[in-house]
């Protein structure tokens, strides 16, 4: 009779095996799914940087200052104190439009590495998940064989021996 007390401790046993294959089925789903998030959050980042450079006042002012000298460079009768102007303008909007796309730039890539550690934090999180349920999975797992086990040596000592 001790053999059907076993069997119904194995079912349960078998029940929660199931259950912690789930949980890992789950884990593995959100790792993926976390996976996608930072994939489209990062190009969602990377399209705003260069939308917020190409889009940039400072890139005008530069092209601006860039076609003024161009145009007055092609002159035939130069004013070499005025070229030389249009040239210092042109170099000062550029380095201002520099400095404003590095400083662009490093706010994006600060998005970029607060995004990184945000999703490297979830990655250790489901990782320790992972981790506790794979141990729980294991010892149930050694659990069931001996019950399996247990359960076929009562059958075996409980059967009528004739003879």
């Amino acid at each position: 009779m001790g053999w059907v007390t076993l069997s119904l401790r194995r079912m349960e046993d078998q029940v929660l095996h199931n259950n912690l294959q789930l949980e890992l089925l789950g884990i593995s789903r959100q790792r993926q799914q976390l996976a996608r998030n930072k994939q489209y959050q990062s190009l969602v980042i990377n399209n705003e940087r260069k939308s917020a450079i190409n889009n940039d006042s400072t890139k005008t002012t530069k092209d601006s200052a860039y076609q003024a000298y161009m145009d007055y460079s092609k002159q035939e009768d130069k004013d070499s104190g005025q070229l030389t102007a249009l040239q210092t303008s042109y170099m000062e909007a550029s380095q201002a439009y520099e400095q404003q796309k590095n400083n662009l730039n490093d706010m994006y890539d600060q998005r970029l590495q607060s995004l990184e550690e945000e999703t490297t934090m979830e990655e250790n999180f489901l990782d320790m998940q992972q981790t506790e349920i794979e141990t729980q999975l294991e010892a149930i797992t050694q659990e069931l064989q001996a019950v399996k086990q247990q359960v076929s040596t009562d059958i075996q000592n409980s059967t009528i021996k004739l003879g």
